[in-house]
């Protein structure tokens, strides 16, 4: 995603030595804007999904502007890179295998553990974990019309853990971007402001 910012009716008339300090300002602002737009985005992930921990906002990360660089990003890291379906959404397909295997509401009001700190489904949890030796029901998972029942421990209820399904639709639901539009449109300008009177003055000093 790329916002422009331009800053340019608020620098006509400046003498030299002001204009040597755009560069500054519009470095410190990028990097303000950028840093605002990540509170709000982790803030906005956190409203949207039902997370167990904070895993996917703290993976909400910036890169800062330079003088040399004048460009800011706010980005997801790598290690959130399935968040990306839920900005634009779409249709979910099997990486391997013939179905995928989505945790059923039960299963994630019922079991705290279900998901690592990083919302991925915990090891032990796993269907292939779950169902080794199924059919012979030497474990303690088995699937019956599509669905995968299992305990999650040997004195637990058994529960619809898993729905098995060829495909999801994903919604759109992150608003990543709207939020960082949204804080672009209502600071940049004032952050801009306030840096380039910051930089004069310390230029005239």
């Amino acid at each position: 995603m790329e916002v422009k910012v331009d800053f340019d009716h608020f620098v006509r008339g400046l003498d030299d030595l002001s204009r040597r300090q755009i560069p500054f300002a519009t470095a410190k602002t990028l990097t303000d804007v950028a840093k605002l737009g990540q509170l709000g985005v982790r803030r906005e992930t956190r409203e949207a999904f039902d997370l167990h921990t904070d895993f996917i906002p703290s993976q909400v990360l910036i890169t800062p502007a330079k003088v040399s660089r004048l460009e800011a990003q706010v980005r997801a890291s790598d290690k959130i890179g399935f968040m990306t379906i839920h900005e634009d959404g779409g249709i979910r397909t099997p990486v391997r295998g013939k179905a995928l295997a989505i945790p059923t509401f039960t299963a994630q009001k019922k079991i705290p553990n279900l998901r690592t700190r990083s919302g991925r489904i915990n090891p032990k949890f796993m269907p292939k974990r779950l169902l080794e030796g199924w059919p012979q029901g030497t474990n303690r998972g088995y699937v019956e019309e599509g669905l995968l029942f299992a305990k999650r421990s040997k004195r637990a209820e058994v529960l619809p853990m898993f729905d098995f399904e060829r495909s999801a639709r994903i919604p759109e639901q992150w608003g990543f971007a709207d939020e960082v539009r949204m804080i672009v449109g209502l600071q940049a300008s004032t952050l801009f402001r306030k840096n380039l009177i910051i930089a004069i003055a310390s230029a005239r000093k």
